[in-house]
């Protein structure tokens, strides 16, 4: 039986949302920089640091918690806290009927610097510290909260930490104990200090950042995260947007370089059991997240084994000779390769680690890795490592790995298209803990379209606003802003129920018709058709209607082409503004068309054809018509929702947007 993965959020260095993150992966952009935590040189630590942009904000009201109790609690619950609450409105889960469900919190959290700073000598102590700071609290706290009663775990592995909760998780919804699971992991790197310590066992690269399975492997990079997926079982669940289909932890156990050096050997022995769990074949892997932390040992270690599960053996795992034990050091400074020997034909096997873009998350690496991997499947998109330079077509390029150089598997280096397909997830701790995972892509449609995505997200906020404020908006066009007002309000809109083929659920769908009616969590961008529990009927909806300078270039052009109900209001508004004034041309400033087209022609593959070659002249940021486009967007959106049975129990406009939300 599968779990499936409904819902996910984050915060990464750089990147407090997922958005921000999978385009930050997407473009290659470097997600370390010089750390938030300590000056440049400080005790001569390395230079660059995966840190998050903001951890000194936290919402105590919503949580219910006094600014005493906040004062002395530790970043990360506040962090996860958040995080896990993203998560559940992600998988649209109806937050209230979750109290005293069989709902399980399991937390992957190691090297916590807070509790052990605020029990210091020089710090005023109110108790606070120790439930607020305890370890066991990351997971206890979010169960508080929401009043779950399934089992509220915090694992220390090391760096498999997350993943082990995962795993856990799985377990224990396969065995029916729970109906479903927060899995979350944790990492802050708060005390310098601590830095200093990894830096002495030889674990940091000098350079500050992870040369993931490249010959210029040194050590890694530490970096923050925080990370939550919601698990659900089939008994409550019929969809998702990843299954789960198997997982493993096992150990190294004794290993003769000492119990930090890896084992590729005992981590293919987990591997197989992953896939005899997950039930399908390893020829079936489309994907590899690896862990590769950029040590040519460990990456060694990890590829070796990795050849040994994917292509079937016989493969002579071939650990570092037998010594003295020097644990770490070895890690990151062995240049020795492991030796593979292989019969089966390399299938060149698409292989990354999410380190590479933001550093080892440590704790919480398992579930970047995890949703790194869930971002490739919502995008169909395979995507890169970086600071990767091998080409095997050079004779000069050079790389350690034989797994690499003899095509058993390809780092990937640029985004590309991608047909998602199973795909499987290594982690593992210093102190020998291994996990593994097996996922697969979800039957839930998913699109990486924003306008589709807006026309669901409007909604946010409560408060109302009098129907006076038009007089005070739109500069220069109060005219026309209240001819279209009045004209719109007057006559009825005739409404055609689509959302269009790119939008991710269809209006008319059963679902969203049914949870629209239950005002059930429609502000969130669409997953599909999903089996969600309602919420209570006296929850509420508020629209938000933003002021000038919220236009972007080509605004509403995807929407006017491949909706009705957004089409027609705009055709309606354009014959009221010009009735104003015949310069005053809507249609074409949102088609970019010249002629009207009847709304029965609608065709979602249309042409578009730019009213001008300059891309300002054919954009909203022209001032004289973005007033204007702003207002006529809102209205048109607002038709949207009201045809989808999405219909506003507040409205708050800003600015201009007062328009809008007098509508």
């Amino acid at each position: 039986m599968s779990s499936y993965i409904t819902g996910y959020s984050l915060r990464a260095p750089n990147a407090n949302d997922l958005k921000t993150f999978y385009e930050a992966i997407r473009d290659k952009t470097d997600l370390t920089q010089p750390s938030r935590r300590y000056p440049e040189g400080y005790l001569g630590l390395p230079p660059r640091a995966g840190t998050l942009p903001q951890i000194d904000a936290f919402d105590n009201e919503f949580f219910k918690y006094n600014i005493k109790q906040t004062d002395k609690m530790d970043i990360i619950i506040r962090l996860l806290l958040e995080v896990t609450h993203e998560a559940l409105l992600d998988a649209k889960i109806s937050i209230p009927t979750l109290r005293g469900s069989r709902t399980g919190v399991y937390i992957g959290h190691c090297f916590s610097d807070y509790l052990s700073r605020t029990a210091g000598n020089d710090v005023e102590k109110d108790g606070y510290e120790l439930v607020n700071g305890a370890h066991a609290m990351a997971a206890n706290k979010i169960s508080f909260f929401y009043d779950l009663k399934g089992p509220s775990l915090v694992f220390d592995t090391a760096c498999s930490s997350s993943l082990v909760a995962l795993h856990q998780a799985n377990q224990d919804l396969k065995a029916g104990l729970i109906d479903r699971a927060i899995v979350g992991g944790a990492s802050l790197t708060l005390d310098p200090n601590k830095n200093k310590v990894f830096q002495a066992y030889s674990m940091l690269s000098p350079t500050g950042r992870c040369h993931s399975f490249d010959a210029r492997a040194d050590g890694y990079c530490r970096a923050e995260g925080i990370a939550v997926v919601l698990l659900e079982s089939p008994s409550v669940c019929s969809s998702g947007l990843a299954q789960v289909l198997g997982s493993s932890v096992n150990s190294d156990g004794f290993t003769a370089k000492g119990i930090t050096f890896p084992s590729g050997r005992d981590q293919a022995v987990n591997a197989r059991a992953a896939f005899q769990a997950a039930q399908i074949l390893p020829e079936a892997i489309g994907y590899v997240e690896a862990h590769g932390t950029g040590t040519v040992a460990g990456d060694s270690q990890e590829l070796g084994g990795l050849i040994e599960v994917l292509y079937g053996g016989p493969a002579d795992v071939e650990a570092a000779p037998s010594g003295p034990s020097t644990d770490v050091a070895d890690t990151a400074a062995s240049t020795e390769p492991l030796l593979v020997q292989q019969a089966v034909s390399p299938r060149h096997i698409p292989l990354g680690s999410v380190k590479s873009v933001m550093g080892h998350a440590e704790g919480a690496s398992g579930l970047m890795s995890l949703i790194k991997v869930l971002l490739m499947y919502e995008h169909k998109q395979l995507l890169p490592n970086q600071l990767f330079d091998y080409n095997p077509n050079d004779p000069t390029s050079t790389n350690p790995h034989t797994a690499i150089k003899d095509g058993y598997f390809k780092v990937v280096t640029e985004t590309a298209p991608w047909d998602p397909a199973p795909a499987c997830i290594s982690n593992y701790g210093f102190g020998g803990t291994n996990a593994f995972a097996v996922v697969a892509p979800g039957n839930v449609a998913t699109t990486a379209n924003p306008v589709a995505s807006m026309a669901t997200a409007i909604a946010c906020a409560a408060s109302t606003v009098a129907s006076s404020a038009i007089s005070a908006a739109c500069d220069g066009v109060n005219a026309v802003t209240g001819a279209l007002l009045a004209n719109s309000v007057a006559e009825a809109v005739p409404w055609v129920p689509s959302f269009g083929s790119q939008a991710t659920c269809a209006a008319d769908s059963a679902w969203f018709q049914e949870q629209s009616a239950l005002g059930n969590d429609s502000l969130y961008a669409f997953r599909g058709d999903r089996k969600v529990t309602a919420r209570p009927s006296q929850s509420k909806v508020a629209f938000v209607y933003s002021g000038q300078g919220s236009q972007w270039a080509q605004m509403g052009r995807e929407l006017v082409h491949s909706n009705a109900t957004f089409r027609d209001t705009i055709k309606r508004l354009d014959g009221y503004a010009r009735k104003v004034n015949d310069k005053l041309r809507l249609w074409e400033w949102f088609s970019g068309e010249t002629e009207q087209i009847g709304a029965s022609e609608l065709d979602t593959t249309l042409p578009v054809t730019p009213l001008a070659t300059d891309a300002k002249e054919a954009s909203w940021m022209n001032k004289s018509r973005s007033g204007l486009g702003i207002t006529a967007y809102q209205i048109a959106l607002t038709n949207m929702l009201q045809q989808a049975n999405v219909k506003a129990d507040f409205v708050l406009g800003h600015s201009l947007g007062e328009v809008g939300a007098s509508y």
